[in-house]
């Protein structure tokens, strides 16, 4: 007599597994995999969750750890993290990086406990978490949601208009602030890139007397 277990046959699903890994120990495919992943969802769009933020901050700390979450043999999720003593997991680049947290495919079914029960981890703290598949309903307090500005279906002077209808208070406030500003300092220019030295002197020690008066580490003068 042969007993038949459903559970082998094709096309059920098999009990998700994760691989633990070092930066250095990724394949090609694995980078290809991470990279499809977040590209998978405009809210995994952020160069912090893409393979090659993980890279930089693994050349530097050796704690650097890479869960790969696989069902049948195909990669659904993958979560950078620090590995901190009592197996706690920290965002990766923290506490700069403030955008973190696992990527997953829609299909992956993973909840927060899942994920942190395979990668054999015991708690993992964050700031801000892309959702788009709302995993993490169950373990954020409704205030504390993340959100992402998508500018795909409209023009950025569109959001912003459709913000200040939306909150004409806090608009009339900034323009308070920086009718303020103009008048101390001139006219306000936002500039993309790296600020001259002299510039970035001056922001970085504004960083430092804020840091100073939080009673925080002054990461400016760090090497």
């Amino acid at each position: 007599m042969t007993v038949h277990d459903p559970r082998n046959d094709a096309g059920l699903a098999a009990a998700p597994r994760a691989r633990v890994l070092r930066m250095a120990d990724l394949s090609e495919a694995d980078l290809e995999a991470w990279n499809t992943l977040c590209d998978g969802h405009a809210d995994y769009g952020s160069p912090l969750l893409r393979p090659g933020f993980a890279m930089m901050i693994a050349a530097r700390r050796s704690d650097v750890r890479v869960a790969f979450f696989e069902k049948n043999d195909r990669i659904v999720g993958v979560f950078a993290y620090h590995l901190r003593p009592g197996r706690f997991a920290r965002a990766v680049g923290t506490p700069f990086a403030d955008y973190s947290g696992p990527v997953l495919s829609r299909d992956a079914e993973l909840s927060p406990a899942d994920i942190l029960s395979l990668a054999d981890l015991s708690a993992y703290r964050f700031s801000g978490v892309p959702d788009p598949w709302r995993v993490f309903d169950n373990v954020i307090d409704e205030d504390d949601e993340t959100f992402v500005v998508d500018l795909s279906a409209v023009s950025a002077d569109e959001h912003l208009e459709a913000q200040r209808a939306a909150h004409p208070k806090r608009f009339k406030n900034f323009r308070r602030l920086r009718s303020q500003v103009e008048r101390q300092q001139g006219v306000l220019e936002l500039i993309a890139g790296r600020p001259d030295e002299d510039t970035l002197g001056v922001l970085l020690g504004w960083k430092s007397i804020q840091l100073a008066q939080s009673g925080l580490l002054d990461v400016t003068r760090a090497g």
